[in-house]
């Protein structure tokens, strides 16, 4: 099974399309996972989640996704992120999207996990290499967290619980602090070139770079095939 993760479209198809076309022509795959953030910034989001519908993606929340999701205003956000909410409100309630799932043993989230996000679980210890284990942990906490922030944002405002998610699978930036020992593949974060080197664990697909044009020929995704990580790069092709 060669499963495909990327994330951070942002309303851009390219990023997307890209992907798939790269893919197919190394190798193919079987599945595609799609960890996160559809909306804001590019102005195709409709189109976005078309072409991973046609997929038959299996989609995660990302933090943008989120904040929609439990009335939020982050940044960037555009204002036509806002008519998506009750399309977000019919996935959370009947659980379509995820926060977290596990292909070959290997972690996928929008953002990836902390030590300090871990602790903070009813677990509350290394899962000792159950990442399934962790991935049902994960999941039931999303959705107990955001239950509340939903109900606290409609009596006395917005995202009282938000705070849970700081280091965690929505919101976790590695250079903050360090990840977890189980391998993870997340978007979120655009990889700098020392973040492979001091997180050998963590592999990152979100494709923002400066000075590329996400429109054209920009890609980055990952390949887990038989419990290996790949990462593709449109810059490391030219």
């Amino acid at each position: 099974m060669r499963t495909l993760v990327l994330a951070d479209a942002h309303g851009t198809p390219a990023l997307i399309e890209n992907a798939l076309s790269h893919a197919q022509e190394n190798g193919g795959y079987d599945e595609v996972v799609f960890a996160g953030d559809l909306l804001d910034i590019g102005d195709e989001p409709e189109k976005c989640l078309a072409i991973l519908e046609e997929e038959g993606a299996v989609i995660l929340w990302g933090n943008h996704e989120h904040a929609i999701l439990i009335g939020m205003t982050i940044w960037p956000q555009d204002p036509e992120s806002w008519t998506w909410r009750g399309f977000l409100m019919d996935q959370f309630a009947h659980r379509q999207w995820h926060l977290a799932v596990a292909r070959d043993g290997i972690l996928i989230t929008h953002a990836g996990v902390s030590k300090i996000y871990l602790s903070k679980l009813p677990m509350a210890e290394d899962p000792g290499g159950d990442v399934d284990e962790l991935v049902d942990e994960l999941n039931e906490d999303f959705y107990t967290q955001t239950a509340g922030d939903l109900v606290y944002s409609q009596t006395s405002g917005p995202h009282r619980f938000v705070s849970a998610y700081e280091h965690g699978p929505l919101w976790y930036r590695p250079e903050l602090l360090e990840p977890i020992d189980i391998e993870q593949v997340c978007g979120h974060t655009p990889p700098m070139p020392w973040h492979a080197k001091r997180f050998p664990n963590l592999h990152m697909v979100d494709p923002y770079a400066r000075g590329v044009d996400m429109k054209t020929d920009r890609y980055r995704y990952a390949i887990i095939d038989h419990g290996k990580v790949t990462v593709y790069d449109s810059r490391d092709a030219k």
